[in-house]
């Protein structure tokens, strides 16, 4: 039987495209480690990257999951997480905690079009708009991830 060993496999190009359709062309990641960070009611970077496509054909598949206790029993909490590159809002969602605590796992996914080859900066945020809502209470990790898919 033969086997084949490589150290680094590339997709093929043709006239500055990428023929790699529906491949996982590069992975960054990002994460706020940082416990108990508190938010107002003003947008609050939480992870920021930089991702450079190979071709401006490629979608970035964004994904994450914000990690947050509303630190309340009495009160509702309400908010809202995006994710931005540059000035475009790609994705936005609300969560609502009416007059329970929650500690949660706030997972989310986005697929981009940035019809560029230059770099991209993504932005994860959140917006407190009423109660109190605590980032990364207590052993949380808030994380970012971005997927290059060939197109």
């Amino acid at each position: 039987m033969s086997k084949l060993y490589v150290d680094n496999i590339q997709p093929k190009t043709t006239g500055g495209v990428i023929n790699a359709k529906g491949m996982i062309i590069q992975v960054k990641s990002g994460s706020l480690t940082t416990q108990s960070v508190a938010i107002s009611n003003s947008w609050y970077d939480l992870v920021t990257l930089n991702i450079t496509p190979v071709s401006a054909n490629s979608k970035i598949l964004i994904m994450g999951s914000v990690q947050f206790d509303t630190s309340s029993s009495s009160t509702s909490a309400h908010g809202n997480i995006r994710v931005m590159r540059g000035g475009t809002d790609i994705g936005y969602s609300s969560y609502l905690s009416e007059s329970a605590r929650l500690r949660w796992s706030f997972p989310y996914q986005f697929l981009d079009s940035p019809n560029s080859a230059s770099q991209q900066t993504y932005i994860l945020q959140i917006i407190e708009d009423g109660g109190t809502t605590v980032v990364n209470q207590t052993y949380g990790i808030t994380t970012l991830t971005l997927m290059e898919i060939g197109g």
